[in-house]
Parts: structure tokens; C-alpha cells; sequence
């Protein structure tokens, strides 16, 4: 009967193995798969199909019925179409080709779902750790069980991935460990996740006035707490945004009054002056600060201006147009209190013509006309006729509407001056 059986089918393993190897033609290889009364040549077949078969489904067939570890691994890494290789992968049982796949498949889909088979804790330790894609440290990383202080202290300073070093550095609880990646990783991310971790306050002072990146120095100022610290981070802040931020967290007066004469930033200073409420902080603020709308801030804010202080802001227009005067209008009653003002605006608007002096020597004259009495003809000719917003420019010299030095608001006169109210 040997005779009349193809050679496939033969009881001689060798003959029948080597004749199942010799076929290329993927419908008799299935029909043996059908016919052969041998598992050894059913799987040979199909091992044949799943190598060489152009259709798809027929690939996938194949893979169900394949039990050989290297054959599915040769699917995983050579099929092109991704279902079959994950087919092919869910199939596999050896660590040792899980393994190799997690190590060599380009589909992060395929080396997660190696990664998930394997039970080897060296495995993935090491593999965290090497300089491999970022997918596959990832993966593995995540399924390491329980990282102690010292394995996370090597990944945070040794692991090549930026991944794996960050979520190490969220669990490490050594200060000095965690201070020296702050100061030393090149991933602004990781150093942002350990500032995050620290606590020395005097340390998150220098990360927020030293570090490269914006956002770890935010993260520094988010979490200082000391007073004198805040105040430091807010006057070294490179932007508005991160002096603010300090500023926001500081409840010392005398610390936001530095802050609103030191900063080089006018909303830094504007923050400070917002949350100050001493009157004596603010004028201060008002003389002194750097920034001329930094005095204009703390201007507003003062509610019993003296006569030193009214005559220095009417003097230097710290204040908008007439704000000197109102103010000293309302809180005095004393005619000297206000001809000294007055005498003092006046003496300051003939050594520097500018409209900020005119306007408060109009409202003087139309608040208090007998004050301005003995200068009015003078005063009158002098604001009515062409003038100067700039009196400290050189002639010739242009202002913003192009009007020159020299000139006129309406027309032939500079200003509105009241007409003579009196009766001589």
C-alpha cells in the first residue's frame, strides 16, 4: 500500500517531512492540511502557508494553527500586516523569543505586548535602563513591581531614557538626591519633577533665580514658603510673570515695599504695591521708585498725603494731571498749606514748562483764584501761547504727534487758561 500513497503521507517520518518541505503550492499545501493523518506534517504545511501565502486570511489561519515558537517569532517580525504579527505574538509562550521581540520589533504595539508576556524582573530592570527606544524602556519600566530607593537612584542618574528618568525621580525620597538631579539632569521635565520633591527653602530660592528654563523656575517659586526667599525670587524673576508669581505668595509689607523699589519689572512692582496697605510704605514708594509708574501706583493709593510728599508728586507729575492739587484741596483747609503748593508748582513750571504743570496751575486758578491772582497775566500768556510738552528737549526736537518743540493744542493758544475773574 506504500506504493499508491503520495509521498507527504508516507509512514516514514524523514520521507514524508522532506516531501512537504519540497511544495510551493499554497492550495495543495491546505489540502494536505485536510487530508495528512500526521500532526507533523499538518503543522509543516502550515508553517509553509503562513511563510508564503499572498492572502492575508490565509496567513492568519495558518498562525492560529501554529504552535512553533521560532516560526510565530519569524511572523512577529517579518508579516507586514500588523494583525498577524500581533496574532502571532499573543501566540508565544518562550521568554527567550518574547524577549528577542521586545528587543528587535519596530511596532511599539508588538513590543508592548511582548513586554506584558515576559516574567523576568532582571529583564525589564535592565532594560529600563539601556539607551533603546524610548517605547520599550517605557513598557518595561512599567512593569517593573516594586523599585526600591536604591534601583530608582540608578535610574534617575543612569537611565537613558528621559521617561524612565522621570517617573524614577517622582518616587525618590532622598533630598540630596533629588537636589543633585535638579541641579545636573538636561531634561528641563526631570528637573522640574524634583523641585517639585524639594523642600530646603534656601535651595528652591537658587533654582528660581538660576535655572535655564522658565517653568522649573515657576515650579522653585510654587514651592517656596519663606518671606525673604519669595522676595529675593521675585526681584531675580526674569519676567513679569514669574515675579508676580512670588510677589502673589508674599504678605510682608516691608518686603513688598523693596520689592516695588527694586524690581525692574513695572508689573512685578504694580503686584507689590497692590497688596500694600502701611500708608507710609506707600509714600515712600511714591518718592522713590525707580519706575516712574511704580510712583503713579502708589500715588493712587495714598490716602492722607503730606506736604512734602503733594509738593513732590505735583513738582515731578508722578501723579495724573491735577492730582496734586485735588488732593491737597481735600485734605487741607489751610490757605498756606495751599499757596505753598502752589508757589511750589508755579516755581516748577517756570524753571520746566510742561502740561502736567499748566494743567494743575489751570485748576488752581479756577480752585482757588486768589492764590493765582498776582500771577495771573503772566501765567495766563505764558500757558495760552505756543509751548513745550518736552521743556527739557533741545529745540527742534519732535514730539510723538509731530508737532515739534514748539507748539500750540488749538489753534493760537496752548491751553484754555480761565479768563480774569477779577475786577481791579
Amino acid at each position: 500500500m506504500e506504493l499508491f500513497t503520495p509521498a507527504w503521507n508516507s509512514k516514514y517520518p524523514e520521507k514524508r517531512m522532506n516531501a512537504v518541505r519540497k511544495i510551493t503550492d499554497m492550495e495543495k499545501l491546505q489540502r494536505i492540511t485536510e487530508k495528512t493523518k500526521y500532526e507533523d506534517v499538518r503543522q509543516e504545511a502550515w508553517k509553509r502557508i503562513a511563510r508564503g501565502a499572498e492572502a492575508r486570511y490565509t496567513r492568519e489561519a495558518a498562525i492560529e494553527k501554529i504552535t512553533d515558537q521560532a516560526v510565530l517569532k519569524e511572523a512577529v517580525l517579518k508579516d507586514s500586516v500588523i494583525s498577524i504579527r500581533k496574532l502571532a505574538v499573543a501566540k508565544i509562550t518562550d521568554q527567550g523569543v518574547l524577549k528577542e521581540i521586545a528587543l528587535q520589533a519596530s511596532h511599539s504595539d508588538i513590543v508592548q505586548a511582548a513586554v506584558k508576556k515576559i516574567t523576568d524582573q532582571s529583564f525589564f530592570r535592565e532594560t529600563a535602563l539601556k539607551d533603546l527606544d524610548w517605547g520599550l524602556c517605557e513598557a518595561a519600566w512599567g512593569m517593573i513591581i516594586d523599585p526600591d530607593q536604591a534601583f530608582l537612584k540608578k535610574a534617575a542618574l543612569g537611565a537613558s531614557s528621559g521617561y524612565v528618568r522621570n517617573v524614577a525621580v517622582a518616587k525618590i525620597i532622598d533630598q540630596i538626591l533629588l537636589k543633585k538631579v535638579a541641579r545636573e539632569d538636561s531634561n528641563k521635565h526631570i528637573r522640574e519633577t524634583a523641585v517639585a520633591k524639594i523642600t530646603d527653602q534656601a535651595f528652591l530660592a537658587e533654582v528660581a533665580s538660576k535655572d535655564s528654563d522658565s517653568s522649573v523656575r515657576y515650579t522653585a517659586i510654587k514651592k517656596i514658603t519663606d518671606q525673604v526667599f519669595l522676595k529675593e525670587a521675585a526681584l531675580a524673576a526674569s519676567s513679569d510673570y514669574l515675579g508676580e508669581t512670588a510677589v502673589e505668595k508674599i504678605t510682608d509689607q516691608a518686603l513688598l515695599k523693596e520689592i516695588a523699589l527694586k524690581s525692574p519689572h513695572w508689573r512685578v512692582c504694580k503686584a507689590a504695591i497692590e497688596k500694600i496697605t502701611k500708608q507710609f510704605f506707600l509714600k515712600e514708594i511714591a518718592l522713590k521708585a525707580p519706575i516712574r509708574d511704580a510712583s503713579r501706583e502708589a500715588w493712587k493709593k495714598i490716602t492722607d498725603p503730606d506736604l512734602a510728599l503733594v509738593k513732590e508728586v505735583a513738582l515731578n507729575g508722578l501723579g495724573s494731571e491735577g492730582e496734586a492739587l485735588n488732593a491737597a484741596v481735600k485734605q487741607m483747609t489751610d490757605p498756606k498749606y495751599l499757596n505753598e503748593i502752589f508757589l511750589y508748582i508755579k516755581e516748577g513750571f517756570d524753571k520746566k514748562p510742561t502740561s502736567s504743570g499748566a494743567h494743575e496751575i489751570i485748576l488752581f486758578a479756577r480752585k482757588a483764584p486768589e492764590l493765582v491772582k498776582p500771577y495771573w497775566r503772566e501765567l495766563s500768556a505764558k500757558i495760552s501761547a505756543p509751548h513745550s510738552d518736552h521743556g527739557d528737549y533741545p529745540y527742534g526736537y519732535y514730539d510723538d504727534n509731530g508737532t515739534g518743540r514748539v507748539h500750540t493744542d488749538n489753534g493760537n493758544i496752548g491751553m484754555s487758561f480761565p479768563p480774569y475773574p477779577f475786577t481791579d
